[in-house]
């Protein structure tokens, strides 16, 4: 599949002076950051970076030490060509500059992606791209706040924000900008190309206002604070762990740092496996730090870590088989959201005990019909419990036992 990273814009709005892809962001410029995370998706063969022929020069020189190391034979090929007078002549003069790889079936997806939107993921790229061989075409999108109407009453709530890098099967985008040269049609972007031509759904994957694009300075300065506490955990060489991110602008976040190894596919590790035998032998390798799980700005502003899964089942890496079903979390969100915090409410929330599936458990456990004896002993510890899991407590015992037996 080809990645096509944009970077032609003159970008005036965040007031830098010069292309705002070639703005550093933690040390690299922002389209160097799009470019690593492109190199990083699954099964990319090619990148495509679109530059304004005034600056093929400076953004070839700003690119040139995150391209491969060792050469296109092993790794995926990377081109600049020159960008057209709009985002769609510059999707344009890419998609010509691969139609033969596409013709001749090289090809079969091909992701659009602006180089203003750092911090994209690999894990996205994915997923975008996933969807659009299964559907044809596919974007993320993500929750807006504060948006109103031309009357300006409050937009629905169902309405989204949509993102890059968008993904679609490769043939039929290609025909569909053809269709469009010929009409003289300018989409606003890959999609409303797509689906005006291609005759295929274009379907939504969940993204969040993480993955923001730099369009104003404030956004660079966010985009900065992230990414500066991100690169913070990269180096972390330690088994998997949550870590939960915060500023004083009000920024929460979630990363998932340390080596996740890469598994072969089919490996659950659920059970005990011939670890002598070739086939069961691990890669070697690690998840690259650009592939763990990243959220943040979550759509209720409450960012929880407590052992439930960070991703969903769409996340193409194996993390872990045995996550908390997510009522701890329930419960936290419920203790700390509900009213200001300080020390001693937030001391509290660490000791609380109670189980938010005990409510549920109990009146089901109790209803079982036993006839006298030790189960039915279990069953009256139930009707004194208060829910709660002290360590010298028998009640959580008791149900966690019957529900075990009797599931």
């Amino acid at each position: 599949m080809t990645v096509v990273v944009l970077g032609a814009g003159a970008g005036n709005r965040v007031g830098a002076g010069v292309n705002k892809v070639l703005i550093e962001l933690a040390g690299r410029p922002l389209l160097a950051w799009s470019l690593t995370h492109a190199l990083a998706t699954t099964g990319v063969d090619r990148v495509v970076v679109v530059a304004a022929p005034t600056e093929h020069a400076e953004v070839a020189d700003a690119l040139s030490a995150y391209l491969p190391q060792d050469g296109p034979s092993d790794g995926p090929e990377v081109a600049l060509v020159p960008g057209g007078t709009s985002r769609h002549g510059s999707e344009w003069a890419a998609l010509q500059a691969v139609a033969g790889h596409v013709e001749a079936g090289r090809t079969d997806v091909v992701a659009i992606h602006d180089g203003a939107r750092p911090l994209a993921s690999p894990a996205l790229f994915d997923a975008v791209v996933a969807a659009a061989r299964r559907h044809g075409g596919a974007l993320p999108a993500a929750a807006t706040h504060g948006l109103v109407t031309a009357d300006l009453t409050p937009a629905p709530r169902w309405l989204v924000g949509v993102q890059t890098p968008q993904a679609f099967r490769a043939r039929p985008l290609l025909e569909a900008y053809r269709a469009a040269a010929r009409d003289g049609f300018e989409g606003t972007d890959t999609a409303a190309t797509f689906e005006r031509y291609a005759g295929l759904p274009v379907v939504a994957v969940p993204s969040t206002p993480a993955n923001l694009k730099v369009t104003w300075p404030e956004d660079l300065a966010l985009a900065e604070d992230v990414s500066s506490a991100r690169q913070a955990l990269s180096s972390w060489a330690v088994p998997a762990v949550d870590v939960v991110l915060a500023d004083r602008e009000g920024t929460v976040g979630v990363q998932v740092a340390g080596a996740v190894p890469v598994r072969k596919s089919g490996r659950d590790t659920t059970e005990p496996t011939a670890g002598w035998r070739a086939e069961n032998e691990w890669t070697g390798r690690t998840l690259a730090y650009g592939a763990l799980p990243f959220t943040t700005q979550p759509a209720d502003g409450v960012a929880v870590a407590a052992n439930q899964a960070p991703v969903g089942t769409d996340y193409p890496f194996h993390l872990g088989t045995t996550w908390d079903p997510g009522s701890r979390a329930s419960r936290l969100r419920d203790l700390v959201v509900s009213e200001p915090q300080d020390v001693g409410t937030l001391q509290e929330a660490q000791r609380d005990s109670l189980s938010p599936l005990a409510p549920v458990l109990v009146p089901a456990l109790l209803a079982v019909g036993l006839d006298d004896g030790y189960a039915d002993d279990g069953q009256r510890q139930l009707e004194d419990w208060d829910l709660t899991q002290p360590a010298a407590g028998s009640g959580a015992a008791a149900a966690a036992y019957l529900n075990a037996t009797w599931r």
